[in-house]
């Protein structure tokens, strides 16, 4: 009976680490993309200025030029992770400030109608997406939470969300070394098209604790004029 009962242990165990360990590997690639991902000179220029939104529209011209078609789970919107993961390491955080979280998905069409011109499959399917969220510790546990998504329907999604992320990331940039009475926790959201996926599993994965030191939300998204 107790070798039963030990067979049956393992075979849990077994399976748990194999379910888990598709996101760890997924996580793993995307960390190891961004420590060797090359910033272009516009970009690494752009570290250097002090006037605001030149970061960001370097960040921006790079997602339109490198980055189409970041549909939930699909290698694209994988890049598009070690892309934000490698400025925020060239910025300035560590490693070890970065949480990449990873979670399944099923295979899902973008809200909006992918019926026009100019679209992009994305590559690949894994069915499994990430967030991606950064700590700048502030002098209280209370929080404010910055997000913004970064996966797109199909399209170069450059004002859906391009815009967001850029915006979010130079400010992350900015506020690294500021002196902050909150905590400022920017999140990255994947797989928001096909069903908001990972705002859904962000708050699922915060602790009371975490919700009730939570002050305010700011969402950054569509955030450009198109002419």
């Amino acid at each position: 009976m107790k070798k039963k009962i030990c067979i049956i242990i393992l075979s849990i165990v077994i399976v748990c680490s194999l379910l888990s360990g598709c996101g760890d590997k997924h996580t793993a690639i995307i960390m190891k993309n961004a420590k060797d991902f090359t910033l272009t000179q516009e970009i690494s220029e752009s570290f250097k200025l002090e006037n605001y939104g030149i970061q960001s529209y370097a960040f921006l011209k790079y997602i339109q030029e490198n980055l189409p078609g970041r549909i939930a789970g699909t290698e694209k919107e994988k890049e598009m992770a070690s892309f934000i993961s490698a400025i925020l390491l060239n910025g300035g955080y560590s490693e070890k400030d970065i949480k990449l979280n990873s979670f399944d998905i099923e295979e899902g069409v973008p809200m909006m109608d992918t019926s026009g011109e100019n679209i992009f499959d994305g590559g690949e399917d894994s069915q499994s997406s990430q967030n991606i969220e950064v700590i700048k510790e502030g002098q209280s546990k209370k929080t404010i939470i910055v997000g913004a998504h970064y996966d797109s329907a199909g399209t170069h999604g450059v004002d859906d969300n391009g815009s967001g992320v850029a915006v979010a990331l130079e400010s992350a940039l900015r506020m690294i070394d500021v002196e902050t009475p909150y905590t400022i926790k920017y999140v990255f959201f994947g797989a928001e098209e096909t069903g908001m996926h990972g705002s859904k599993e962000y708050v699922n994965s915060l602790t009371k604790k975490e919700k009730d030191n939570i002050v305010l939300m700011i969402n950054i998204d569509s955030i450009i004029i198109l002419y």
